[in-house]
């Protein structure tokens, strides 16, 4: 083998596997979907599939997603697809921050916290909490809780 045809095969096999890897990681949305999906199976709360895609559909019609850089996204995109197979990246930190913001804000925007933080009660998608057009709403307040 000549060394023309040798690094011409190296040069294809590097941009079918950096294409293949990259068509097999999934999009902004579906990792968030899955952020989500695995931390209320670990909260243990009762939340259906259809209001993480109302949530979904809310925050890209809200422009959520919007103020977040290309970098965060792919930050997101890529921690999330290798937190799976138990892969952690350098910036697994900053992965974890802008992870606890997503469920901070889908959790804001659904029924929880009116519902007194009960974790039995099922869960529902309101709409995207914007502390500017929604009212404060304080979890801890006497008023959601029985005496």
């Amino acid at each position: 083998m000549k060394r023309r045809k040798f690094i011409g095969i190296i040069g294809v096999g590097i941009a079918v596997t950096a294409g293949g890897s990259y068509l097999c990681f999934e999009g902004f949305d579906n990792a968030i979907e899955r952020i989500l999906k695995g931390e209320i199976k670990d909260l243990k709360l009762k939340v259906d599939d259809r209001e993480i895609v109302l949530f979904l559909n809310g925050a890209k019609q809200a422009g959520l997603w919007e103020s977040y850089s290309i970098s965060k996204k792919e930050l997101i995109r890529w921690c999330a697809a290798l937190e799976n197979l138990g892969i952690r990246l350098d910036s697994f930190e900053r992965y974890k921050w802008c992870k606890e913001e997503i469920i901070q804000q889908f959790l804001l925007s659904t029924s929880l916290f009116y519902g007194g933080m009960d974790s039995n009660k099922p869960i529902h998608y309101l709409r995207i909490y914007d502390p500017y057009t929604t009212p404060c709403c304080n979890p801890f307040s006497n008023l959601y809780y029985s005496a």
